[in-house]
C-alpha cells in the first residue's frame, strides 16, 4: 500500500466530513465539495480524522487509495483555506508591481 494512503488526515476545527454510502461530503467555511468513492476503497471517520483503506488486496485498490486520501486531503484544504496564487520573482533585471 502507497504511504499516502496510510496517512491520517486531521480535520480542523470548523469543517465537517461525512460519508454516506459511497460520497464523501466536506463541509467548511468556504462552501462544501463532494467526491464519489471507488467500491475498491473505504473511508473510515473518526471524531476528527479521516483514515483510508483498501477493501481487496488488488493493485488497483491500493493505487485507489493514495489517489482518495489525496482527493480528500485537498477537499479539507479547500473548504477551509482557500486556493492561493503565490508569485516569485528569481533571478536580477526584472521590474514588475503586484497589485490586487
Amino acid at each position: 500500500m502507497s504511504r499516502i494512503g496510510n496517512r491520517k488526515l486531521i480535520v480542523p476545527t470548523g469543517v465537517t466530513v461525512t460519508v454516506n454510502d459511497n460520497t464523501v461530503n466536506v463541509k467548511g467555511a468556504k462552501g462544501e465539495l463532494n467526491l464519489e468513492l471507488s467500491n475498491l476503497v473505504k473511508v473510515n471517520v473518526n471524531e476528527n480524522e479521516v483514515t483510508t483503506e483498501a477493501t481487496n488486496n488488488s493493485k488497483n485498490a491500493n493505487m485507489m487509495v493514495g489517489t482518495t486520501n489525496s482527493h480528500i486531503n485537498n477537499m479539507i484544504i479547500g473548504v477551509s483555506k482557500g486556493y492561493e496564487k503565490g508569485i516569485e520573482a528569481v533571478g536580477v533585471g526584472y521590474r514588475f508591481n503586484v497589485a490586487g
